[in-house]
């Protein structure tokens, strides 16, 4: 039986929790911070994996940062359908893909008509 609107309405408000605290410390999913151009380019958000909290490669630090929003993951799988949550999940990691990207197309716009190219223009006038 599909869910109540009132069972929908608490697993959204779990998720969204969840979101925020994945917003304010950098996290695209618990265990889940891609840096660098290439990885964020090269994510698939089907078979995204995140790091697990016993992955012994990683420092304490950096445990507590993967992982600060884990009880919030839990009440969301505890709230969620689990195929609502890797629906979630896959969703988040397409849109901050996609907004990395725009972000990044908009800036080396900006570099190549901004000021790369007025310096450019400035260094062959002044010839």
């Amino acid at each position: 039986m599909p869910p109540t609107k009132e069972e929908r309405e608490k697993c959204w408000r779990a998720r969204d929790a969840y979101f925020v605290c994945l917003d304010a410390h950098g996290l695209w999913l618990d265990g889940f911070k891609p840096e660098g151009h290439e990885t964020i380019m090269a994510i698939d958000p089907t078979r995204v994996v995140p790091k697990s909290p016993s992955d012994r490669t990683l420092t304490k630090e950096e445990r507590n940062s993967l992982f600060t929003c884990s009880k919030l993951l839990e009440m969301t799988k505890k709230d969620c359908l689990p195929s609502w949550v890797l629906h979630f999940g896959m969703t988040r990691v397409k849109e901050l893909q996609k907004q990395y990207m725009v972000e990044h197309t908009g800036r080396k716009e900006q570099d190549i008509s901004g000021s790369g190219a007025s310096a450019f223009w400035e260094k062959v006038s002044a010839k």
